[in-house]
């Protein structure tokens, strides 16, 4: 395979954290995390899984997600892409700000 078609990790360089990818026949789809960032939930597609292009945000108006206070690594985590019966579905965790609690500290 030619290096024009073999995709190396990440398979999206830059900012593009907890990428989740979907198949949906010959496109593929993927999502990844913007945390405190907005707009919120980067969506790229690619052919090949080796060429991206960002075509949008899961969550482009801050309507009832305000992220302006949102302390840095906390936000939007995580999205997970699916796709049934023609509609796609994002799922994401809001990480607020409040105390983080490891190992019971």
């Amino acid at each position: 395979m030619s290096g024009e078609h073999t995709y190396t990790n990440p398979v999206l360089t830059g900012f593009h954290p907890d990428p989740s990818i979907i198949r949906v026949g010959e496109d593929y789809y993927m999502v990844n995390s913007t945390f405190q960032y907005f707009p919120a939930i980067v969506i790229s597609h690619s052919k090949d899984l080796v060429h991206w292009k960002i075509i949008g945000h899961g969550i482009t108006e801050n309507e009832g997600l305000d992220l302006s206070d949102i302390n840095d690594s906390h936000g939007i985590w995580a999205p997970d892409i699916s796709y049934h019966n023609g509609t796609f579905y994002i799922f994401a965790t809001p990480r607020l700000n409040g105390p983080t609690v490891i190992n019971g500290r």
